[in-house]
Formats: C-alpha cells, sequence, structure tokens
C-alpha cells in the first residue's frame, strides 16, 4: 500500500487517463503541491472529502507553475483508480488529508522506481 496526500473537490473525481487543470490557492493545497513536485509528483484525487472505502484516482503532476504568494497551476494526469483504505489528517499541514491505499502501477513511482 501507498500513503499519497489528498486533494479533495466537491465534483467528479478525476478518472484514470483524465487530464484536468488545477489553480490551487488554498494554503493546504498549496503546501500539498511544494510537497508533491519535491517528492514522487503524486496526489489522491478525490470528488469529496476522502473517506475510508471511498474510490479516488492517484494523480500524476504532469506541469507545475508556482505563482506569486505560493498559488500554483498545476496539469495532472489520473494514473489508476483506487479505494480508500485509511485516512488521517496531516500533521504538518492544516485542514489537509492523507490516505493510504492500494496500488499497482503508481506504487513503483513511490518507491522510486522509474516513473511511467
Amino acid at each position: 500500500s501507498i500513503s499519497l496526500p489528498a486533494y479533495h473537490v466537491g465534483r467528479t473525481a478525476l478518472e484514470a487517463g483524465d487530464v484536468t487543470h488545477l489553480h490551487l490557492f488554498e494554503n493546504r493545497y498549496k503546501a500539498l503541491i511544494r510537497r508533491v513536485i519535491d517528492g514522487n509528483r503524486l496526489f489522491l484525487f478525490s470528488g469529496g472529502a476522502p473517506r475510508r472505502g471511498d474510490a479516488a484516482t492517484i494523480a500524476l503532476v504532469e506541469r507545475c507553475s508556482i505563482l506569486n504568494g505560493g498559488k500554483a497551476d498545476v496539469i495532472c494526469r489520473g494514473v489508476e483508480r483506487v479505494t480508500i483504505a485509511e485516512v488521517w489528517a496531516d500533521d504538518e499541514i492544516p485542514g489537509l488529508c492523507c490516505a493510504r491505499c492500494t496500488s499497482a502501477i503508481a506504487a513503483p513511482l513511490v518507491m522510486g522506481r522509474r516513473p511511467l
């Protein structure tokens, strides 16, 4: 299983293979994108507040532009549809959730192997 920070919106979740543009301006998501681009470029994209048993999509950041004030324009691609196994509040970033899920496709990226 892998653990990733979670981005959630009140709309349909990203599907595997879909590409979307995000404009991140909330403090929790500005911190999320900095963590993600400094790491494996993966995060969990959920259509609502993530909960155990919910479906979500692992997303890969393909492009990211950091703007004034830490806002970010992001292009990401859905990599894999997964089921959330566990959710918790991030210890460092107020309002940010993290989640654990089982992944067949994205796991090698988290383990530091060659990107997709």
